[in-house]
């Protein structure tokens, strides 16, 4: 199915936003960035994982330690079904939250809607803290990441000085962990962490000022439809709202895709606007590895494409579809289920190829589905509206220009027609008809009409009903 149904009802309202300042700053996925983002995202995954896979033993069968080679260290802290993973790489230590996974308990968790306050650096006498959902803060609170705080502790010792003390730490998590990676960001407030979560609901209520925006990160998949070729898409567990905790988004939101090269930025914190429909949802959107569609794809296409990575929108020919979503676009154009180019289309007089004159370069314009100067300057058996817009100064009943006196048009067979004269007699070479395969994407039944019209001798009345046909 392409909706979720837990999701059916609530995602049939808008989340209203409201951002914290006028400025949305700009996103800069920087190598620091990218590379980070990986390795959060391989951490995720691992999250979900056997953590017997990584284990050593001594001779009695105890687990001893865990070892994995693409860290320097990582341990397993697992209390089903809850699981946290702790790793050191490169100089930075990371902590990883599971996401839900089908389990009864872990559900129930999930849909603790329930208040509970996360205080700044964990500490219950504070007074600065923000409200999120019971099901997420009680997490933390698991004898599983309680112990894993504390190896935390000693990990970041070991990496964190006075030059880097605001990036050694990289809190992540997708989906349910994503959010408990956010609630944990206030418990770490004063270790500066940085966030990067894949897929997560909201977590946080309205106006938490220990988020640590600027360094949080927020991916939101979008996909190709499964066996949709023209259809979107999208990880709708990112957009479900949060009615009795009023929880919101933060960070930096970054919507990946098909783009291995481009993602498109929409927001940050709270100042986002872009909601897909409540029917565009595809389940594959959601995972975090496991097919090509996945969140650890999409990140690691972004670090194979550094540093030609777009940040505006997806790119030219890639999936798009009209309405709200055509933003998703660098050129914020979309036309036949694919992103134009930069600018629009370049071509003049080409068959079904824009909607309106948004999608045509410049100043041209869009004329029965191709693109055309409409000043003066179209050629012979290209579309028109008024006879002003033709070369030949003659736009026939078929709303084609006639070819005009010494003007040469290629036509669709590669045969040169020279125009004799310009009374529109019998020079229009092949010229461009009006039916289903012709540029107005129309049908038999307006050519006819108009032919009729004509006929008849009714000018005014032909090209009033010619508009209404078209």
């Amino acid at each position: 199915m392409k909706l979720y149904l837990s999701l059916g009802a609530a995602l049939l309202l808008s989340l209203v936003s409201v951002t914290r300042g006028d400025v949305v700053p700009e996103l800069v996925l920087d190598e620091r960035v990218l590379s980070i983002s990986l390795v959060a995202a391989d951490l995720s995954a691992l999250a979900y994982g056997n953590a017997s896979e990584y284990a050593t033993f001594d001779a009695e069968g105890n687990v001893t330690g865990f070892v994995h080679d693409d860290y320097d260290e990582i341990t397993f802290y697992q209390e089903e079904p809850d699981q946290a993973v702790l790793a050191k790489k490169e100089g930075r230590c990371y902590l990883a939250f599971r996401g839900t996974i089908p389990n009864v308990d872990d559900w129930l968790q999930n849909f603790n809607l329930g208040t509970f306050d996360i205080c700044k650096d964990n500490d219950p006498t504070s007074t600065e803290c923000c409200e999120t959902r019971a099901g997420y803060g009680e997490f933390l609170f698991r004898e599983p990441v309680v112990k894993a705080y504390s190896d935390l502790m000693v990990c970041l010792d070991s990496v964190c000085t006075d030059e880097n003390d605001d990036d050694c730490l990289v809190i992540t998590g997708h989906s349910q962990g994503g959010a408990v990676a956010t609630v944990a960001s206030v418990a770490l407030f004063s270790r500066l962490p940085t966030v990067i979560t894949f897929g997560q609901p909201p977590a946080m209520d309205a106006g938490c000022a220990l988020i640590p925006s600027d360094r949080f990160y927020r991916y939101v998949n979008s996909m190709q439809d499964i066996g949709q070729p023209k259809d979107m898409g999208f990880d709708l567990i990112a957009y479900s709202p949060n009615w009795w905790s009023s929880s919101v988004h933060y960070g930096y939101y970054i919507l990946v895709g098909e783009d291995p090269g481009a993602v498109k930025y929409l927001g940050f914190d709270t100042s986002y606007t872009f909601i897909p429909a409540v029917t565009d949802g595809q389940p594959a959107a959601h995972s975090i590895d496991g097919n090509p569609h996945s969140y650890t794809t999409r990140v690691a296409n972004l670090v194979s494409n550094f540093p030609n990575v777009k940040t505006d929108g997806f790119s030219e020919g890639f999936i798009c579809e009209g309405g709200s979503y055509e933003k998703l676009c660098g050129s914020g154009l979309c036309f036949d289920y694919q992103c134009l180019a930069m600018g629009g289309i370049v071509e003049l007089c080409a068959p079904d190829t824009c909607l309106n004159d948004a999608h045509c370069a410049g100043d041209n314009a869009c004329i029965y589905g191709a693109c055309a100067t409409a000043s003066g300057e179209v050629t012979g058996t290209c579309p028109c509206r008024w006879s002003s817009n033709c070369i030949s100064d003659d736009c026939n009943w078929g709303f084609t220009c006639e070819i005009g006196e010494n003007e040469v048009v290629t036509d669709n067979t590669g045969t040169d027609n020279t125009g004799t004269d310009n009374t529109g007699t019998d020079n229009t070479g092949t010229g461009t008809t009006l039916d289903d395969g012709g540029l107005g994407g129309g049908n038999d039944t307006s050519g006819a009409m108009t032919a009729s019209c004509a006929l008849a001798g009714l000018n005014l009345l032909c090209v009033l009903l010619a508009f209404m046909m078209f």
